[in-house]
């Protein structure tokens, strides 16, 4: 099992909006999203790569951040399922056997203390 902190990942609802292109619209990735992912994928821990080759479970745990109920968690889900692929943490979110998610208190940790994050748990499970 292994644990690690995240920043606040971006809802899912602004990750990918559209511009107006010559020939009509595309989707393009937001700057905010852009910037999420490069201090999130370096913030994942090196011994955290490939800690799931195939089936795990994964328990999310967001900071509630100052913007109280206008804030849902099932939008970061995926982001952050999203960022694990990426970083090679597991091999694909298809495997994903169970999720636990949650708010939480705000972090007190000493990286950001000031800034929501999110407590990553990962529990790499046996083949099936």
């Amino acid at each position: 099992m292994i644990t690690f902190s995240l920043p606040f990942p971006p809802g899912v609802n602004n990750l990918y909006p559209q511009v107006k292109t010559k020939t009509g619209f595309r989707r393009i990735t937001s700057k905010e999203y852009a910037v999420w992912q490069k201090a999130a994928g370096l913030m994942v821990p090196r011994q955290a790569k490939g800690a799931a080759p195939q089936w795990f479970r994964v328990a999310l745990s967001f900071d509630r951040p100052d913007k109280g109920n206008r804030v849902d968690l099932d939008g970061r889900i995926k982001v952050v399922l999203d960022l694990l692929k990426k970083t090679g943490v597991i091999a694909d979110d298809r495997w994903n056997d169970g999720m636990t998610v949650a708010w939480s208190s705000p972090c007190t940790a000493p990286v950001y203390p000031t800034q929501p994050m999110v407590q990553v748990t990962i529990e790499p499970l046996e083949a099936a």
